[in-house]
């Protein structure tokens, strides 16, 4: 171990132990070296929040921590943001639930994001969305609307006439 990575522990430690009120530690890293650090602090009632890359966090580290945030859904984060700027705010928010959900179906890696099966991821996370609300008649409304605002990209299906997500835009334009 390098000396930074002992004075990190060190440091969390006499923190933890030290410092009652301090009860969340977040660690910017994806070394399962930590996890020992990750386990004593758990341990000792402290909140452990755990953020690194996804193609090299250890699955160890990951699942010790109480919460682990990826740092390319930040990046996702911000590029909604940046696609939702301008809207109507009812708009943004159901936009928002629709980035949401079809980030979270790829990353559950499904092959064909259905408009039906978006919907129900919608629904899933929050019950009481309803695409009228939004001033939608009807979801694909709503998914035509996104596509028309450059945050999805849609395919029809020839066989059922319902529409496929083939992709999230990176943004729309100014």
């Amino acid at each position: 171990k390098n000396s930074a990575d002992i004075r990190m522990v060190v440091d969390a430690l006499d923190l933890a132990y030290s410092k009652g009120h301090v009860d969340t530690f977040a660690l910017v890293s994806g070394d399962s070296d930590f996890s020992p650090l990750v386990s004593k602090l758990r341990e000792n009632d402290r909140y452990v929040i755990g953020l690194g890359v996804k193609s090299s966090s250890s699955e160890l580290l990951v699942g010790n921590c109480d919460e682990f945030i990826f740092y390319e859904d930040l990046i996702r984060e911000s590029k909604k943001t940046t696609a939702l700027r301008g809207l109507p705010e009812k708009k943004a928010e159901a936009f928002a639930q629709l980035i949401e959900a079809i980030q979270a179906l790829q990353r559950e890696n499904k092959d064909t994001l259905w408009g039906s099966m978006v919907k129900q991821t919608m629904i899933r996370k929050n019950p009481a969305f309803n695409e009228s609300y939004y001033g939608y008649s009807t979801f694909s409304k709503l998914l035509e609307e996104a596509a028309k605002q450059r945050i999805v990209t849609l395919e029809k299906d020839a066989k059922s006439g319902t529409y496929i997500i083939t992709s999230l835009e990176e943004g729309r334009p100014v």
